[in-house]
């Protein structure tokens, strides 16, 4: 299996207050540095390298894409996640991969599976399917979330929800815009992603926090519990 979207995520690697901002929700939910973690889809490792860097010592990357896995040697590496265990991780996080997954039900099913009881799971996804756009397409994307959606799959599975919003206020416009440019490729460039990133991201953060992800967002995320 062969992954897409790597020149897409080498472009994301540039968003600094977007990962930033990605790598603090972890930190918040992470309750120890010693949990079990493991990175669902974790590509080029940029997430699950961080937390490597801030002393997070149980990391493990559940990542099939042949062309992904010379990211992650330092790691321990499962091609799915019915390789791991079950019951034997405190923490999950899924951080725009679940969309890449046609039968997403299953792959939620097997989180709660592999969660210990009290073990909590993060996804974030993109949202809004008049969002679907060429970039979407060109990395392999079966669909964009709305809330109710995805809640609905995750309760299926037994989890219990603690929290559901948007994320990224003004990217819901910014996208909808980059979905109406004649593109070729699908692909932002990485001074458009600077940009955005410096000038409108944080502005788009103070929004968030008005809105309270209620609204609107380019992303949405969900936490949940096994309990």
């Amino acid at each position: 299996m062969q992954y897409s979207g790597e020149e897409n995520l080498e472009i994301m690697n540039k968003a600094v207050n977007y990962n930033g901002r990605l790598l603090e929700l972890l930190q918040k939910l992470i309750a120890s540095k010693n949990d079990m973690i493991a990175d669902l889809g974790a590509g080029n490792g940029y997430f699950v390298k961080e937390l490597r860097e801030l002393n997070y010592k149980n990391l493990v990357c559940v990542e099939p894409a042949q062309n992904m896995q010379k990211y992650l040697k330092e790691f321990e590496v499962f091609l799915s996640m019915e390789d791991i265990e079950d019951c034997s991780l405190d923490f999950i996080y899924s951080l725009n991969v679940l969309e890449h997954i046609e039968n997403d039900n299953a792959v939620i099913e097997q989180i709660y599976n592999k969660l210990k009881k009290g073990g909590k799971m993060l996804i974030y996804v993109p949202a809004f399917p008049c969002l679907y756009s060429k970039m979407d397409r060109k990395v392999g994307h079966y669909r964009r979330y709305l809330k109710d959606e995805l809640s609905k799959k995750v309760e299926r599975s037994g989890l219990i929800i603690e929290d559901c919003k948007y994320a990224d206020f003004l990217g819901f416009f910014a996208s909808l815009i980059f979905k109406m440019l004649p593109s070729q490729s699908g692909v932002p460039s990485v001074k458009s992603i600077k940009f955005y990133d410096k000038f409108i991201f944080p502005l788009s953060v103070l929004a968030d926090k008005i809105t309270k992800g209620k609204l609107l967002g380019k992303n949405l995320y969900l936490v949940a519990v096994k309990k």
